[in-house]
């Protein structure tokens, strides 16, 4: 009987490494040459190491991310077509490299939507850098292409409303918030949300009419 192959996850993580300043996508630490536009497989849960890099006399230097300080949004969209927003991640964890690792949804309704019977289609991968403190900075916003894919996965899922209502609201924070012994926030503010260990998500605390 022939051995299964192991695989190290590490090799098939897609890692994207920004340029902060120049707000583009490099080969690595240590080239600043540029890449080809990435690709994405609808159906895949693509696993994304983001690694955000500054210039410190001349020598690319990696910005540290601190959960519950630093937040980063991750989505693929399009200007023209509908639906425009094909997928979309706000959480992330720290990897045992010290990384940030997103993971990336790509079995979305609109990405079926959008992909129809065709091969593929053209896109733009955006991602969002933000503190705590308030500062906001688009560090790329990049061309990509998402593809089709032959081999039937799981069903495509909608994307997660980002607005609940009130019992949902109360029954979410509820569940957070009285394991840490905080008080709830208040309603209309933005806040930061222990998912996992070592995952976290920012969601609205609003309510839709």
């Amino acid at each position: 009987m022939p051995k299964a192959l192991k695989f190290d996850t590490a090799i098939i993580c897609m890692t994207l490494f920004i340029d902060a300043d120049s707000k583009k996508l490099v080969q690595s630490e240590t080239s600043e040459r540029a890449v080809p536009s990435p690709v994405f497989m609808q159906g895949d849960n693509e696993p994304l190491v983001v690694r955000l890099l500054e210039k410190a006399e001349g020598v690319y230097a990696e910005r540290t991310l601190v959960p519950r300080r630093d937040f980063l949004k991750v989505a693929i969209a399009r200007f023209k077509g509908y639906p425009k927003l094909l997928t979309f991640a706000d959480s992330y964890a720290i990897n045992e490299g010290g990384h940030a690792e997103i993971t990336l949804p790509l079995n979305t309704v609109n990405i079926e939507q959008a992909l129809g019977d065709s091969e593929s289609v053209p896109a733009y991968l955006e991602v969002e850098y933000s503190t705590s403190d308030g500062k906001i900075v688009t560090v790329l916003q990049t061309t990509c292409t998402v593809k089709n894919d032959l081999i039937d996965g799981s069903p495509a899922a909608e994307l997660q409303d980002r607005f609940y209502d009130k019992p949902q609201i109360d029954a979410m924070l509820t569940a957070v918030y009285d394991e840490q012994d905080n008080p709830l926030p208040e309603k209309g503010k933005w806040i930061t949300v222990k998912v996992a260990d070592g995952v976290y998500t920012q969601k609205f605390v609003g309510i839709e009419e």
